[in-house]
Parts: structure tokens; C-alpha cells; sequence
């Protein structure tokens, strides 16, 4: 149980220290949220909020599991299962960067 929360404590402490620095790099790429035109006028805030901070994410938790885990076919499918997430995520927020508007991958029903 130990090594978890050491894993943990320190993707938390990974994902605060690059944090802003990561946000810095995406702001700059332009690496922003697009927003609809028929959606709320409020939502006008969000346009180019970084997207694809996700990244930041997986990365800081990954790498501590990998270094710290014991690797058992119950912590290799947790490991791959949220790898098969994050790939998903990512490749939502590529095309909704890759089109410029905010649509990424269509749901089930489309």
C-alpha cells in the first residue's frame, strides 16, 4: 500500500511543479479550446483555453507507476485501461485542434 501512495504523492507533486510551465507551452503553440458559435454567449470565455492538458496528466501518473508498481495482470490492465482512455481523450481533443471547432470524435449514436 505504500508504494501507491508514494506513487500518488508524487504524480501530484510532478502534475503541480510542470503544471503551469506545461499550460505556458500550450498557450503559446495555441493550443486552445474553439467554441461553437450557436452555443452559449457565455462560453465566449472559454475560447483557447488550453486543451490536451490531459497529457500532463497521464504522463505524472504513469511514469510513478511504472517505477513503483508491482506488475501483476490486475495493475497491467488498470495501467492499460487508462492508457486506452487517455488515447481516446487524446485523440478527441486532436481533431477538435486538427478541424479548428470544437466537435472531436462523434459519440456511439452518429
Amino acid at each position: 500500500m505504500v508504494p501507491v501512495l508514494i506513487a500518488g504523492l508524487l504524480a501530484m507533486v510532478a502534475a503541480v511543479v510542470i503544471g503551469p510551465k506545461f499550460i505556458e507551452m500550450l498557450r503559446a503553440r495555441n493550443l486552445g479550446q474553439q467554441i461553437r458559435a450557436e452555443g452559449p454567449a457565455t462560453h465566449g470565455v472559454k475560447q483557447g483555453t488550453p486543451t490536451m492538458g490531459g497529457i500532463l496528466i497521464v504522463a505524472s501518473s504513469v511514469i510513478p507507476f511504472l517505477v513503483l508498481s508491482q506488475y501483476t495482470p490486475e495493475t497491467m490492465a488498470i495501467l492499460f485501461i487508462t492508457l486506452g482512455c487517455a488515447a481516446i481523450g487524446f485523440a478527441d481533443d486532436y481533431l477538435k485542434l486538427r478541424r479548428r471547432h470544437s466537435l472531436g470524435l462523434p459519440g456511439a449514436g452518429r
